[in-house]
């Protein structure tokens, strides 16, 4: 490494800079494709459970009843 020149050095940073930047980026996108996938299937099989529940816990803290 100490017998080539600066301008080399200087290349051969950049392509690892480079090649950091393009590993970082699929992870990324393959942690997009993940969590996009989980809530895919969230939303289709939990959500239609989740409509029905707000109407069943009965009244809310601090209901009295009618008068």
């Amino acid at each position: 490494m100490r017998n080539l020149s600066i301008r080399t050095r200087l290349g051969i940073l950049v392509m690892v800079a480079v090649l950091a930047v393009v590993v970082a980026a699929v992870g990324g996108w393959v942690g997009l494709r993940a969590i996009g996938s989980t809530l895919s299937d969230v939303t289709q099989q939990q959500m239609p459970g989740l409509v029905g529940l707000p109407g069943s816990r009965g009244p809310g803290p601090g209901h009295r009843g009618h008068p």
